[in-house]
């Protein structure tokens, strides 16, 4: 069986503290044979903390394609980002992705008018039939 992860964040993103070199070591021990790193762009968001949640672009690229190099014979390290999509931010985000390079995109809906889900704002005082 071809076993693969490809929805990993590390310290690269706001959700995240695990190492990056310490995730491909880890799924090489446990004989992963590819995975795919897929840290948070996140854009244009109300209420976000955003020392926390940007993403240094070219430092992820960098150390993604050592990696890359540096672990070529013991698994297949795919270069990915999981991009916060808002009908407003996509040309922008289109823009990223072309210019980066991707392996493998995720394109995830995080927010609604530009209010980010996890920060309870949105539900606060309805009910899940309002909401």
């Amino acid at each position: 069986m071809y076993k693969v992860d490809y929805h990993i964040h590390s310290e690269f993103s706001g959700d995240s503290e695990e190492n990056l070199e310490e995730i491909v070591k880890k799924s090489i021990e446990l004989q992963l044979d590819e995975i795919a790193i897929t840290d948070h762009l996140e854009y244009d968001l109300l209420y976000i903390d955003w020392d926390k949640w940007t993403l240094d672009l070219d430092a992820y690229k960098n150390k993604v394609l050592s990696l890359q190099e540096k672990y070529k014979k013991s698994i297949i390290i795919k270069y990915g980002i999981e991009i916060g999509v808002q009908p407003e931010t996509s040309k922008y985000l289109e823009s990223i992705v072309d210019k980066y390079d991707f392996d493998f995109v995720i394109a995830s809906n995080h927010a609604i008018n530009k209010i980010d889900l996890a920060s309870g704002l949105l539900q606060r005082g309805k009910t899940r039939y309002e909401l």
